[in-house]
């Protein structure tokens, strides 16, 4: 489904619902410590909207790792290789131990 169904228009035309949809701009100080992996190939989400969540992270002050795989699409092998479940088990021993 397209933001624009979910959303019944844009980000153009529904700039202000689109905003409340977003977590990005929900960030505050009671935020986890989050980890975004994004494909830079990805066909349904850009990726510049992981880094407008890494941004708004760090400017609450909160702990946002953020890894751009080369290649990606959305969900496809490339995170499945052994270096991103080993950055995955780095940042769960990291805040969950």
């Amino acid at each position: 489904m397209s933001c624009s169904a979910l959303l019944g228009g844009s980000e153009e035309t529904k700039p202000e619902l689109t905003r409340e949809a977003s977590p990005a701009f929900h960030v505050n100080e009671k935020s986890a410590p989050m980890l975004i992996m994004h494909g830079d190939s990805d066909p349904l989400v850009p990726y510049s909207q992981s880094f407008l969540m890494h941004d708004n992270m760090a400017a609450a002050g909160k702990e946002c790792d953020l890894y751009i795989l080369k290649g990606a699409g959305h969900g496809s092998d490339e995170f499945w290789q052994d270096s991103t479940k080993e950055n995955i088990c780095y940042f769960f021993n990291k805040h969950l131990k």
